[in-house]
C-alpha cells in the first residue's frame, strides 16, 4: 500500500530547455555580482567571491545541509568583509524566478490527479539552493500547482539537501505517513539515494532527460542504481499500481 508520494521539482515536474536553463542561471549569477558590486567589491573581488560561495554551497550540499539566500549572503559578506544589501538581493532573485519561462513535464498534472483520486497524499521535496522558498511556492501558485501538494520541503527553508533523509522525513512528518508506505518520483541520483536513505521506495524518472544539462543527463547515465528508468507519468502510475520497477 502506498499512502504517500513525494516528487522532485526540477527536470520532474518542471523543466526548462537548455538555453532557458543557461540563461536563468545567468541572471542568477548577475544578481549575486550586481549586489557585489554595490557593496563596492572590486571586479576581482566579485569573483573571487561568487566562486567561494559557489564551492561552499556545494559543500554543504555533500555535507546534506542548505543555505537559503540570506545566509549565503551572511558568510559571503563575511568572506568578503563587505555588507550585502540582503532585501536587495532577495527582491532581484524573487523578480528572476518570477520571470523565467517554466514548463510541465507531459502528463504530470493527470499523474497527481490519479494519485489524489486513489487517496494518496502528494508531497514536494526540492532541492533550491539558489532561490528564495517564497520566490518558488510563488511561482507555483501562479503556475497552478500549489494546490498539488499537501506539503512542501524545500531545502532552502527546511535547511537539509538531498539525499540527506531528512529533508525527505521533514515532508512526511507533515504529510502524516511513515516512510515505508512512502514512494519518491525523481530524476537524479540524489533523489534515489535519499529516498533509500529514509527507507522510502523510489522511482526513477527520466521523462524531461532530453531537455536537462549535458551534466545532469551524464549523471544519470553514470549512476548504478539498479532501478528502471521510467519516461511517462503513465509508466510511474503503472508502476505504483503493481509494485513493479519500483525500488524496494
Amino acid at each position: 500500500m502506498v499512502d504517500a508520494v513525494t516528487l522532485d521539482l526540477w527536470y520532474t515536474l518542471w523543466y526548462q530547455r537548455p538555453n532557458e536553463r543557461a540563461d536563468f542561471r545567468r541572471r542568477k549569477r548577475r544578481v549575486w555580482s550586481d549586489c557585489l558590486r554595490a557593496a563596492g567589491a572590486s571586479p576581482a573581488e566579485v569573483r573571487t567571491s561568487s566562486k567561494a560561495l559557489r564551492l561552499e554551497r556545494l559543500r554543504h550540499v555533500v555535507d546534506g545541509t542548505a543555505w537559503s539566500p540570506r545566509l549565503a549572503a551572511a558568510w559571503l559578506g563575511k568572506h568578503a568583509g563587505i555588507r550585502v544589501d540582503v532585501g536587495a538581493l532577495e527582491f532581484e532573485l524573487d523578480r528572476v524566478v518570477a520571470q523565467i519561462p517554466v514548463h510541465r513535464t507531459p502528463g504530470s498534472e493527470q499523474f497527481v490527479e490519479r494519485m489524489r483520486r486513489e487517496g494518496r497524499r502528494i508531497g514536494l521535496v526540492s532541492n533550491i539552493l539558489e532561490e528564495t522558498p517564497l520566490s518558488i511556492r510563488s511561482r507555483l501558485a501562479e503556475d497552478g500547482m500549489m494546490d498539488w501538494f499537501d506539503a512542501l520541503a524545500i531545502s532552502s527553508e527546511v535547511g537539509w539537501a538531498k539525499p540527506d533523509p531528512r529533508i525527505f522525513w521533514d515532508c512526511l512528518r507533515r504529510l502524516r505517513a511513515p516512510p515505508t508506505s512512502s514512494v519518491h518520483v525523481g530524476d537524479l541520483p540524489v533523489d534515489i539515494r535519499g529516498a533509500r536513505a529514509a527507507h522510502m521506495k523510489a522511482v526513477w524518472f527520466w521523462g524531461a532527460d532530453r531537455w536537462s544539462s549535458r551534466a545532469d543527463r551524464s549523471t544519470r547515465r553514470l549512476a548504478r542504481l539498479n532501478l528502471p528508468r521510467i519516461r511517462t507519468w503513465t509508466g510511474v502510475a503503472h508502476a505504483l499500481a503493481a509494485r513493479r520497477r519500483v525500488d524496494g
